[in-house]
C-alpha cells in the first residue's frame, strides 16, 4: 500500500508518503517539506547588465571596447545573418561575443576567400580566419577586420542520412555567395578601430590560458 498526501500552506508545500516496508511489513512514513522564503519579481539576467557581475575586469573591458569601437555592431550583423546553424539566436550578444573569443580556432577556407582579402588588405598582409559558433573572424596582421557567417565561406551543412551518426559535411564554398556578402559590407569593423585579436583573446580567457594567437 502506498498513500501520498500533499498539504499546502502559506509557508510552502509538505508531501507525506505512507508505504509498507518490504522487509518487515510495517508502515513507514516519509515526509518532505518545501518552504518558500520569499517571492521576488522575475528578472531576465540575460537581457540586463546584472549578468556582468560574474565577469572579470578584463572581460568587462572587452565588452566596453567592442561597443565603443563598433566591433560589437559588426559582430551582431554577422550573427543576425548566420543561417543553417544548430544553435538558436543568442539572447545576449555580449555574452555570445565572449564565448566566440574563448572557443575559436583557426579555420581553413577556400583559396578565393583568402585571395580576396589579400587584395583588399594588401599583399604584404598576413591574413587569417578564425571561427567558432558559426561565425568567422577575418584577421589582418593581428587586427580584427571583419566578421562573416561560416556558411558564406564554406557552404551550408549537409546532414547525415543516418541520424545515428550525427556527422555532417558541407556543400563547399561558393564564390558568388561570398562576393554577394562582400558587397553588403555587413560585418566589417571600422578602419578607425584598430582592435587586436590576441589582446582580446588573452583577456577573455585569462592570463593562464594557452596562447594560440599572436599579433
Amino acid at each position: 500500500m502506498e498513500v501520498e498526501k500533499e498539504v499546502y500552506s502559506s509557508y510552502g508545500v509538505e508531501k507525506r508518503r505512507l508505504v509498507i516496508c518490504p522487509h518487515c511489513g510495517g508502515h513507514v512514513s516519509v515526509g518532505i517539506t518545501t518552504e518558500i522564503e520569499a517571492v521576488l519579481k522575475w528578472v531576465d539576467r540575460e537581457t540586463t547588465d546584472s549578468w556582468r557581475e560574474g565577469l572579470t575586469a578584463d572581460q568587462v573591458g572587452i565588452i566596453d571596447t567592442a561597443q565603443s569601437t563598433g566591433l560589437l555592431k559588426a559582430f551582431g550583423e554577422a550573427v543576425e545573418r548566420r543561417v543553417n546553424h544548430a544553435s538558436a539566436a543568442p539572447r545576449n550578444l555580449e555574452r555570445f561575443f565572449l564565448t566566440v573569443l574563448k572557443t575559436m580556432s583557426q579555420k581553413r577556407v577556400p583559396s578565393f576567400v583568402l585571395q580576396h582579402y589579400i587584395q583588399e588588405f594588401g599583399r604584404n598582409t598576413r591574413t587569417e580566419v578564425w571561427s567558432s559558433q558559426g561565425i568567422c573572424i577575418v584577421i589582418a596582421n593581428g587586427r580584427i577586420k571583419a566578421f562573416v557567417p561560416l556558411d558564406v565561406f564554406v557552404g551550408s551543412p549537409i546532414r547525415s542520412l543516418n541520424p545515428g551518426t550525427g556527422c555532417t559535411s558541407r556543400l563547399g564554398g561558393d564564390e558568388q555567395t561570398f562576393q554577394a556578402w562582400i558587397k553588403t559590407r555587413f560585418g566589417y569593423v571600422p578602419d578607425s578601430s584598430p582592435v587586436f585579436l590576441a589582446e582580446l583573446r588573452r583577456k577573455s580567457v585569462g592570463d593562464f590560458a594557452r596562447p594560440s594567437v599572436s599579433a
